[in-house]
């Protein structure tokens, strides 16, 4: 992991990009999933997930699958 020891990279910010047709057509399920899962994916856990199947070459849909159960969205 590279360091930052001046704090000149910036902040990397997990956002959900969907267009409002999408949030419109899919309804307000949809729009609570979608927050539900977005406020726990944090940059920790995505790089966990990351290395969970680019370095233990773990099935992406298994890696999916566990986060949502251990966090109580499935």
């Amino acid at each position: 992991m590279l360091s930052d020891p001046k704090g000149i990279f910036g902040f990397q910010n997990i956002v959900p990009v969907v267009s409002n047709k999408a949030l419109r057509e899919q309804g307000p399920e949809f729009r609570r999933t979608l927050n539900d899962v977005s406020s726990k994916l944090t940059n920790g856990v995505l790089r966990d997930m990351n290395g969970a199947v680019d370095l233990q070459k773990q099935r992406p849909a298994d890696v999916a699958r566990r986060f949502l159960q251990q966090n109580g969205l499935l």
